[in-house]
């Protein structure tokens, strides 16, 4: 299982988190994008199991922290049916992130919808957004 797990300490500023291949990724109230690294091993049996790393952060208000599966970015589409990836999702993000998360929402459909086009979805998609 690939997840993601966060603690948010409004007085400290500060944020705990931990990630089984899905990062992390924090767009600044300043336009600044910082991805966190998830480790590479999923949550349950694995060839070869290893503590995940807590990270600790400083984020301010204003910061956005978006956590998120791969359903997205693994996505089929486009007009050689390839995958969306990771370069253009970290884009798409930033562009929108300044909207209101309903509208960030609507945008998000809208481009998976574009994407996609008429193949299959293929995975889930779920995709969080928290303000600081």
């Amino acid at each position: 299982m690939d997840i993601s797990l966060i603690s948010i300490n409004k007085a400290s500023g500060q944020i705990e988190w931990a990630g089984a291949f899905n990062p992390l990724y924090i767009i600044r109230s300043n336009g600044d994008f910082d991805e966190i690294t998830a480790d590479k091993q999923p949550v349950g049996k694995f060839f070869k199991t290893e503590s995940f790393t807590n990270h600790v952060v400083n984020v301010s208000k204003g910061d956005i922290l978006y956590l998120f599966t791969d359903g997205f970015v693994d996505q089929f589409g486009g007009k050689n049916g390839k995958k969306y990836k990771y370069g253009p999702f970290k884009k798409l993000l930033t562009d929108i992130s300044k909207h209101p998360f309903k509208e960030q929402k609507q945008l998000l459909n809208v481009e998976f919808d574009r994407w996609r086009g008429e193949l299959d979805q293929i995975d889930d998609v779920c995709i969080m957004g928290i303000l600081v």
